[in-house]
């Protein structure tokens, strides 16, 4: 295993089932291991301030069995591009996360947690 694990964890990103860690580090962050937000938990209660400063992508309920395997997918896709920073320390989990495109920072959610239907994408305010 050892002989092959550069080529293991080569494939594992390209195919984003893992985003690599710093260039120093061993660690690597496999997004669908990952836990779910606990602020997710239960219906969230979304402020008119908040929706105003929100993109819903909304799909009725179509995709709920499809969007939890696509989501960290998306995780890992979004690390590979260059002026995409993935902002683990902020919060990175199975149905949220948080990054930097473009010098904004994006928050990026499934809800409701139990049975997703809609993909949240909020600008943070200061971003």
């Amino acid at each position: 295993y050892r002989q092959h694990q550069d080529v293991l964890l080569h494939m594992l990103h390209r195919f984003d089932l893992v985003i690599p860690g710093a260039a120093s580090s061993a660690v690597h962050v496999v997004p669908s291991l990952l836990p779910l937000a606990a602020s997710l938990a239960g219906s969230p209660s979304i402020t008119t301030e908040e929706a105003w400063g929100s993109l819903f992508f909304d799909f009725h309920g179509l995709l709920c069995r499809l969007l939890p395997t696509l989501f960290p997918k998306l995780v890992s896709s979004s690390s590979r591009e260059n002026d995409v920073d993935v902002v683990g320390s902020l919060g990175l989990y199975r149905d949220s996360f948080r990054l930097f495109w473009m010098g904004h920072e994006l928050t990026m959610d499934l809800l409701p947690s139990g049975r997703p239907q809609v993909v949240r994408v909020q600008a943070m305010s200061g971003g």
